[in-house]
């Protein structure tokens, strides 16, 4: 019993996480082919991958191509456990989770 136990709580567990794009110390970057590389303001510096498992929130499978920004993370996160921030912190981002929840609504 302890073993399904501690298998559906693995079951259950939330993860996120994005990838860097390398050095920014002038080496050669992976970027898929992308224009440029880390520190660009092209697309070879600024688009990452970004994974989430969240189960009951994210339904598996889903792929989004939507520009997003790191800082957009913090905001989601507050978003999805309920936290209201308060807007004199001027926090720069928004949610995810309208596009999350609707991969086709007008986030952008």
């Amino acid at each position: 019993m302890q073993r399904q136990m501690h298998l559906m709580s693995l079951l259950s567990l939330r993860i996120i996480t994005n990838t860097d794009n390398g050095s920014s110390q002038g080496s050669r970057n992976l970027n898929a082919g992308k224009k440029s590389g880390k520190i660009s303001i092209n697309e070879g510096g600024s688009r990452l991958p970004l994974f989430m498992r969240l189960p009951g929130t994210i339904k598996a499978g889903l792929e989004n191509n939507t520009m997003t920004r790191h800082y957009d993370i913090f905001l989601t996160l507050a978003d999805f456990v309920g936290v209201s921030l308060s807007k004199t912190l001027n926090l720069d981002g928004r949610s995810l989770l309208p596009l999350i929840q609707n991969p086709e609504s007008k986030w952008a």
